[in-house]
């Protein structure tokens, strides 16, 4: 995306973000409010497009930060913290000239759950309410080294999201976990990154997402997101 795209939809994105906010609060049946966001800066350091900040003010519990990230066909989350080109397999669809560790999953080391808030994306100026196709990545271990490999999707599907940027369906608000536990007890999503598949979503848009890790000091919160939260045993 070029950048008088991305600055032409990261000011649409400031101007709508307040009205998403309010779609996913009304989720929590006021158990929680969000608070206005700082606005979408670029983040040439990282290989994600941009980020801003919002304050999550539970009823109970003291308030936590929200990653609000801004994806670009690409984009990627990871970084070169854990794993390396030298002991980390990465399939062909995953590989990149530049900044080839945007895939590389990271540890969430002291994080117990990390909601997920599919906000919206953006194309051609218009914008997609709760639409988002993400990829989440982790690793598996093999002989001698460990490989890259998908955990599963985060909003909706690559066909489903592709229908609603072409007008053809729309989605409710739904919330994700990226880590967490399957409802069997199963513990997933550590480590991992999220990333904006080339070739299996729509490359034109501008996906804006949210990302709120809770510890063991959040338990409301985390108990309000369980109960309203999709598991990746449920895709």
């Amino acid at each position: 995306m070029d950048k008088l795209t991305l600055d032409n939809y990261l000011r649409i994105a400031d101007l709508v973000l307040p009205e998403a906010l309010n779609r996913y609060q009304k989720i929590f049946n006021r158990s929680l409010a969000f608070l206005e966001s700082s606005k979408l800066t670029h983040t040439p350091e990282k290989a994600y497009s941009a980020k801003a900040h919002v304050q999550v003010i539970p009823i109970k519990g003291s308030s936590k930060t929200m990653n609000l990230i801004a994806f670009s066909s690409g984009d990627g989350t990871g970084d070169n913290s854990l794993y390396s080109a030298q002991n980390l397999i990465v399939p062909p669809e995953y590989q990149f000239d530049e900044k080839p560790e945007r895939v590389f999953p990271r540890s969430k080391e002291g994080i117990i759950m990390e909601a997920f808030f599919p906000l919206f994306s953006i194309s051609d100026d218009n914008v997609y309410d709760n639409a988002t196709c993400l990829e989440e990545l982790t690793t598996i271990e093999t002989e001698d080294k460990f490989k890259l490999r998908s955990l599963g999707w985060l909003g909706q599907f690559p066909k489903l999201y592709r229908a609603i940027l072409a007008g053809q369906a729309s989605i409710n608000p739904q919330i994700g976990l990226t880590k967490g536990y399957r409802r069997n007890g199963e513990r997933f999503g550590d480590p991992h990154s999220i990333h904006y598949s080339k070739s299996e979503c729509n490359q034109s848009a501008l996906q804006i997402v949210g990302f709120l890790g809770l510890t063991k000091d959040d338990t409301y919160l985390m108990e309000k997101v369980d109960e309203v939260a999709y598991h990746h045993s449920e895709y």
